[in-house]
């Protein structure tokens, strides 16, 4: 289910939930695809719990190319198009992040935020977030679980240690 269906998409109070939600989804779908290739030459050794995707997905797309199927490989290279990975930074962008000292508090999905060093704003607020983010991001996740579900389907089940 699509986070746009939860809500109406004529109300631009929802915008930024509706963003927040896609931003988590790709989040988690880019962390999940990077636990579904350790077992293929992904070196991570932790996901962790940070918002940002952006090393993960320089490790995906430096990985060699893989020693599995074709299928797979396909998949992983429409993922993590530079096209898809500049929309991934962009959308992963958003989750709110503490800024570093000195700095403007940026545009999140979650806590106001400033404009200006005086000017303080909310993610709800109208305009903060449109229409067509919500469109964009929407048809980002769509394409990402579509070919992240091929590609995991296309990846040889690793052996489970079952201890």
């Amino acid at each position: 289910m699509c986070a746009e269906a939860l809500v109406d998409l004529g109300d631009v109070n929802f915008y930024c939930h509706i963003v927040a939600k896609y931003q988590q989804a790709v989040e988690k779908l880019v962390k999940a695809v990077a636990t579904a290739l350790r077992p293929h030459g992904l070196a991570v050794h932790s996901i962790g719990y940070n918002h940002g995707v952006e090393k993960l997905i320089e490790m995906i797309a430096k990985l060699p190319r893989l020693r599995v199927l074709h299928d797979a490989q396909m998949h992983l290279a429409s993922l993590f198009s530079p096209h898809h990975r500049a929309e991934i930074i962009a959308l992963s962008g958003l989750a709110p992040r503490r800024p570093a000292g000195g700095a403007l508090h940026r545009r999140n999905t979650e806590y106001p935020f400033q404009t200006s060093q005086d000017q303080w704003t909310c993610p709800a607020m109208r305009g903060v977030f449109v229409k067509s983010e919500v469109e964009r991001f929407g048809s980002l996740w769509k394409y990402l679980y579509r070919h992240a579900s091929a590609l995991i389907d296309a990846l040889p089940k690793a052996p489970h240690n079952i201890v």
